[in-house]
């Protein structure tokens, strides 16, 4: 079996997410059934594993970031590692839906947020599709939840003004000489 480097898989990863990118959202979605239901019907629990371990080691993240989501911790929601666990529906007396987005951190702490019409159908529609398929929710928890968080916090980091060094402190201090 040839062994796939970390560069390549990088590569293809980047590239899967520019075409899905382009597609329209009702083609994403069956894109993912589709995608969904044949992981379901060729791989194993533990090929599913490997794979997403192989593949969240070659983009730097760790599969076991979101593996403690089943359990919940006591305690308020660090929105920084927030990611949405699930996403409910209730249909309200005049037959408009409301969609809510359930958040948990890294620690298992929760949190309920509303989401608007139009994003919170399609992430419902979404998280209905790997309801259906376990191996796919389990390639969510493991891989995409800690890629979005990754994600996250290296676009904060890239927006984070720089902190100046000492020395540049120091060259900027005022002197008392004249």
């Amino acid at each position: 079996m040839e062994k796939i480097s970390e560069r390549e898989i990088q590569q293809s990863v980047d590239r899967q997410l520019q075409a899905v990118e382009r597609l329209p959202d009702e083609r994403k979605l069956t894109e993912l059934e589709k995608n969904a239901k044949r992981l379901q019907s060729i791989a194993s629990p533990e090929s599913v594993e490997r794979t997403a371990t192989t593949v969240a080691k070659s983009l730097g993240v760790d599969t076991q970031q979101y593996a403690t989501i089943d359990k919940t911790v006591e305690g308020s929601l660090e929105v920084a590692s927030a990611q949405i666990e699930d996403v409910i529906r209730i249909q309200d007396s005049d037959g408009t839906w409301r969609y809510t987005a359930k958040m948990v951190d890294r620690h298992g702490h929760r949190s309920q947020v509303p989401m608007s019409q139009q994003d919170g159908e399609k992430l419902y529609d979404t998280f209905q599709v790997m309801a259906k398929y376990p191996m796919m929710r389990g390639v969510y928890q493991s891989v995409v939840m800690p890629m979005l968080q990754k994600l996250t916090t290296d676009s904060a980091e890239a927006t984070k003004p720089s902190q100046p060094t000492a020395a540049e402190v120091d060259a900027a201090e005022p002197t008392d000489e004249p």
